[in-house]
């Protein structure tokens, strides 16, 4: 009797955190979830297809992945954004929708000049225009991922999360699915334009939401900076004293605060978020040219794997968020990661099965739409779940006095290595295949495993469960912060 009660407690508890996916937090993070996710295949995946479309070579398809490498140093000028204020619209809007309305108006301009240009005839202006976009598009990441962490409840970050990726998940089904339908209707300009147009939903959700009351008060921690250079270089001219004193409150402090909580673990941990999505982003680059290769029209390809995988999107986002309000973040993030590696198998599979479409033999048959549902929703359900672990896990370790700064640091180099190895991905297909090529992605899953199995032997503070300013990051911000004389 005592085990059907506590079964039916945790049940009663599970549909609590589901009734949580209405709230009005979690509908905010859903829309700008939907904002960051737009432009991601605009200036990767999709671009791809156009430009296979176009007719370039798979090697230098290959190359156009290093565009998404400007999402991988966003820490560089994650700073100035945690720390200065846009002109006008910052003072109008809050620091946070401030830098969220300039970075969504950049997209929105920079998918409108793609519109107008053509991959054979304009391929370095159509270059630049996605850099820039990308560039947007990473500035307008790091405030979302700022405003999450202070805007929402510790307690909270786990359901929002979910419903950011949800959001994010649609938005590349409209920029995957919907752009190449519309390609395929009317042609790219058209289908780029739409898109910019998208942009507008992020647009009208930083125009309703509160700018979040936990503000870190920038001027004073400038103003103490100085007086603590005042101090200890009383001759030093006045500019470069404030220059000083803004990079020591925004760029030292908050490394310096990681640097203290981990001590030499920092690398441990580090090295797991280099790792960990290697295997996932790696193989994203050469995904549409495959289905191309497979024989599959654009068409079939927009239904079968952007439509019918999207429900298996939501379901793993979902499977997600529940892990994390209800099981270890430790093992969710083992199960997450091993599906990922299985999933990626699963591609070789369906490479090796439809090798002689690939190789272009005659009067070959491309395989049953079927098999590639059943490929795309096994590698969307574990997409999923993994992405809504590891942000979770990864705003856990930030600090909310240097939220942007640390977060956009851990983002980037979470990208880092798995968009190097995508560049080389084309490279990789010409001299060895596609079958083998999703062996090999698979592979560098297997590194990771084994760095979160000694991250939680010699380091398992850093797996708590919630995002929180701990008694100890306390502590070291004290220490570290110039102190008012």
């Amino acid at each position: 009797m005592l085990n059907a009660d506590t079964s039916k407690f945790q049940l009663w508890n599970w549909i609590k955190d589901l009734k949580r996916y209405g709230q009005v937090e979690s509908l905010v993070l859903f829309c700008l979830g939907f904002s960051a996710g737009l432009p991601y295949l605009l200036v990767s995946a999709t671009l791809s297809a156009w430009l296979k479309e176009a007719g370039l070579e798979y090697s230098a398809i290959g190359f156009f992945a290093w565009i998404s490498l400007t999402f991988s140093i966003k820490f560089f000028w994650a700073p100035i954004i945690d720390s200065v204020r846009f002109p006008f619209i910052c003072k109008l809007l809050g620091h946070r929708r401030g830098w969220l309305i300039v970075a969504q108006l950049g997209i929105a301009l920079g998918l409108g000049a793609m519109s107008v240009l053509s991959p054979i005839n304009d391929i370095m202006l159509l270059t630049f225009a996605a850099i820039f976009v990308a560039f947007c598009s990473a500035t307008q990441d790091i405030s979302v991922d700022a405003y999450r962490i202070q805007a929402v409840k510790p307690e909270m970050q786990g359901i929002v999360t979910t419903s950011y990726i949800a959001g994010y998940r649609v938005a590349l089904l409209a920029a995957g699915a919907g752009a190449l339908l519309l390609a395929d209707s009317y042609d790219w300009s058209m289908s780029y334009q739409a898109m910019a147009g998208l942009m507008l939903v992020g647009i009208g959700t930083v125009l309703f939401m509160k700018e979040p009351e936990v503000q870190y008060d920038i001027e004073h921690e400038n103003k103490k900076a100085e007086i603590w250079c005042d101090k200890h270089w009383p001759k030093m001219p006045n500019k470069l004293r404030k220059v000083v004193a803004w990079a020591w409150s925004h760029i030292i402090e908050p490394f310096a605060n990681m640097l203290f909580r981990y001590g030499k673990f920092i690398f441990l941990l580090l090295a797991v978020v280099l790792f960990y999505r290697v295997s996932d982003i790696a193989m994203g680059n050469m995904a549409n040219p495959f289905y191309l290769a497979l024989g599959y029209s654009k068409e079939e390809i927009a239904w079968v794997t952007k439509i019918f995988g999207f429900a298996m999107v939501l379901v793993g986002s979902a499977i997600g968020g529940l892990f994390i309000a209800r099981l270890s973040l430790f093992k969710s993030m083992l199960v997450c990661l091993f599906s990922v590696i299985v999933t990626n198998l699963l591609f070789a599979g369906l490479a090796s099965y439809g090798q002689d479409c690939i190789d272009v033999v005659e009067n070959c048959a491309p395989p049953h739409l079927f098999w590639l549902g059943v490929v795309i929703s096994a590698d969307n359900l574990a997409a999923g779940a993994s992405n809504v672990v590891f942000i979770a896990f990864l705003s856990s370790q930030v600090s909310l006095a240097y939220s942007a700064t640390q977060y956009a640091l851990l983002s980037s180099i979470m990208t880092l290595l798995g968009k190097f190895v995508s560049g080389y991905s084309g490279v990789v297909v010409e001299s060895v295949g596609f079958t083998a090529f999703f062996v090999y992605v698979s592979a560098w899953g297997l590194p990771a495993i084994l760095l979160i199995c000694a991250l939680r032997y010699w380091c398992p503070f850093s797996f708590h469960e919630v995002a929180q300013e701990t008694e100890d990051d306390t502590k070291s911000d004290k220490s570290l912060r110039p102190q008012e004389s």
